[in-house]
């Protein structure tokens, strides 16, 4: 067993043990505690997975010598995104500062769609890279042609999501007016009033 996978998996394992206290057994901080040990987890395997350039999160340190390279360093900048985000609202929360983040982050999506864009890039990008990393020409055909497929169309998701985030961030007034009327015209709900009814969950 790899002593740093065995650490990462611990961290994450605490950490949702302590979420699960302070739901049920009302154990104090125990969500701040949580989500900090949780994003600490994703942090050490991101770093891992970036600095090896091998797959973190793995118990044994044979396989996986596809993911080698390119992929896992991928993977792990997704890792260290979700760990900085995890610490970072972890904080907030025991900073007593966490109803002002989900406030603003109501009114002002551009960072978490900006994020999310990023996130969606970098996972469709291994998708694609590890459609011919394995197999015969047959087995390319019929599952690796589809995998590129699929990864393109993930990669467009986030291309799309992360340029209107930063349109949203830079733009607000546009880019609401843009989101209002083309929800209007396909006769959808107001992406504004879904949005914020989304995010106010988390206070």
């Amino acid at each position: 067993m790899r002593l740093t996978a065995f650490i990462e998996y611990c961290a994450i394992a605490i950490g949702i043990i302590f979420i699960l206290a302070d739901q049920y057994l009302a154990l104090p901080k125990g969500v701040e505690l949580g989500g900090c040990l949780i994003g600490f987890g994703f942090l050490l395997a991101g770093l891992e997975a970036i600095l090896t350039r091998r797959m973190s999160l793995r118990f044994s340190d044979y396989g996986w010598d596809d993911w080698m390279g390119t992929p896992s360093v991928i993977v792990g900048m997704v890792e260290l995104l979700a760990g900085l985000a995890l610490i970072g609202a972890a904080y907030a929360q025991h900073a007593g500062k966490w109803l002002t983040v989900v406030n603003f982050l109501s009114a002002r999506p551009g960072p978490v769609m900006a994020v999310v864009g990023l996130m969606l890039l970098g996972l469709g990008m291994v998708v694609i890279i590890m459609a011919d990393r394995y197999g015969g020409k047959l087995r390319f055909v019929f599952v690796g042609g589809p995998q590129i497929v699929v990864g393109a169309l993930v990669m467009t998701l986030g291309a799309a999501s992360l340029s209107a985030g930063t349109w949203e961030w830079f733009h607000h007034p546009s880019f609401e007016r843009f989101a209002q009327s083309t929800a209007k015209k396909f006769k959808l709900p107001a992406p504004g009033n879904t949005w914020r009814n989304t995010i106010s969950a988390l206070k």
